[in-house]
């Protein structure tokens, strides 16, 4: 995990951060609101970047509890940086090891994290073990297989070790331990699609490929609960 942990800190060290959080920031709040967060409860946001997502979650129930993990140092730095509630607190730690004892969390949150993972199955069951009864999982993914296939570059992109279709998403999800899975797909209809001749340079078959893929594929969100 050296080699992700030193590419994370080149990212926040060149202000990658932010633009990430820009990028997702419309269909992370759209899969965010649908956590049903009650006073009280706790939420682990893995991959937690600069926070913004947990920011997000902060502001939504300000009596829950939030916490944001990422492996990446720098990245939990920019994290404090930000101004937050006193119901947020960012740590450093490996999602295949996180520093908690089991069944913590009500809810744990991640996005574009999975597909970054050298052992995803034990990421999961990681991810399991820190989630209370009756607990989910909302796992938001904008790499997934149906979505690289319509832009081949995305899987060369640094860093990402696969990208799972959604049937895959869901049996792995099974494999891991939760109990039932749901899925639905957030799509993006605020980002401007460029010109046929951008699409075409940026990799995408034309201008209609790339709204299929923004408009309607979008980013996939699976729900794992626990029993």
């Amino acid at each position: 995990m050296g080699e992700l942990k030193d590419l994370f800190n080149r990212w926040a060290m060149e202000d990658l951060d932010q633009e990430m959080a820009t990028a997702h920031r419309r269909t992370a709040s759209d899969a965010l609101d649908q956590i049903p967060l009650s006073p009280g409860d706790r939420v682990l946001d893995i991959g937690t970047g600069n926070g913004f997502a947990a920011r997000i979650l902060a502001s939504q129930e300000p009596r829950a509890h939030v916490y944001g993990i990422d492996l990446s140092p720098e990245m939990v730095r920019k994290a404090d940086l930000h101004e937050h509630e006193s119901n947020t607190e960012y740590v450093v730690g490996d999602l295949h090891s996180l520093p908690v004892v089991d069944n913590v969390f009500e809810y744990v949150f991640m996005m574009d994290v999975i597909q970054y993972s050298p052992n995803p199955e034990q990421a999961l069951s990681e991810v399991r073990r820190v989630i209370k009864p009756n607990g989910q999982l909302y796992c938001a993914n904008l790499f997934y297989e149906e979505v690289v296939d319509a832009q081949p570059e995305l899987a060369d992109r640094e860093g990402i070790h696969q990208c799972w279709s959604e049937h895959e998403f869901r049996d792995i999800f099974r494999v891991c331990g939760f109990s039932s899975v749901q899925q639905s797909h957030i799509p993006d209809m605020e980002v401007t699609i460029p010109s046929e001749e951008a699409c075409k340079q940026m990799g995408w078959e034309s201008r209609t490929q790339a709204e299929t893929v923004y408009r309607e594929l979008g980013t996939l969100l699976t729900i794992g609960a626990v029993n």
